[in-house]
């Protein structure tokens, strides 16, 4: 049996931000190859002042794609369906908070035609 605890702010808690980037309707023109999707979120995590220690990606057929980077902050989890043009990213950071118009702002000029969303999910 599952049971579920009231909330409780925790004491002693490092700071933290969880964040989900989910991006829609990325048009042909702005469609990316998965080894340029690479580049371009090791590119933002530069942007956004967050330093890659490692990566592991996977290939899954027919074209979707995932990687997770290992962050000094933590991780980003990127998950991509080239063929319905659709990205989404989980990002947890420890230690520093990110400005989410930055996230915004480099999505947007990338991907200029796209649906752009950045929440921040608090607990």
């Amino acid at each position: 049996m599952t049971e579920i605890l009231p909330v409780k702010v925790l004491e002693n808690k490092p700071q933290t931000q969880y964040l989900v980037v989910e991006i829609s309707q990325i048009t042909q023109k702005n469609l990316i190859d998965n080894l340029e999707l690479l580049e371009v979120l090791q590119t933002f995590c530069q942007e956004i002042d967050l330093n890659v220690v490692s990566f592991l990606q996977h290939q899954f057929e027919p074209q979707e794609f995932s990687a997770v980077f290992i962050l000094q902050e933590s991780h980003l989890a990127v998950h991509y369906w080239l063929k319905i043009g659709y990205l989404h990213l989980d990002m947890f950071i420890c230690g520093t908070l990110i400005n989410l118009e930055k996230i915004q702002d480099f999505w947007t000029n990338k991907l200029s035609e796209s649906i752009i969303r950045v929440v921040e999910i608090k607990y």
